[in-house]
């Protein structure tokens, strides 16, 4: 009866070491994953906003430009 706990203990101890390595790279290849996903995230984020900028920035300038036209219009009594 001895012999047979004790290889029972010793094989629940291999699974039990077995799990933890297989939980432990399954825990960092998420982990890496995760990082990856957040930081393309980030880009994403940071070219919306970059586009939005531009945008920003274009019709900043057609009002400038309008405004120009306006003031050429009232100089010329067009």
């Amino acid at each position: 009866m001895q012999i047979s706990k004790d290889y029972f203990d010793e094989q629940l101890l291999k699974i039990s070491l077995q799990m933890d390595d297989r939980f432990e790279k399954q825990s960092q290849i998420l982990i890496t994953h995760t990082e990856e996903q957040v930081e393309s995230l980030a880009r994403m984020v940071q070219e919306g906003f970059e586009d939005l900028r531009e945008l920003i920035d274009v019709r900043e300038r057609v009002q400038q430009l309008e405004g120009e036209m306006r003031k050429i219009k009232e100089a010329l009594h067009v």
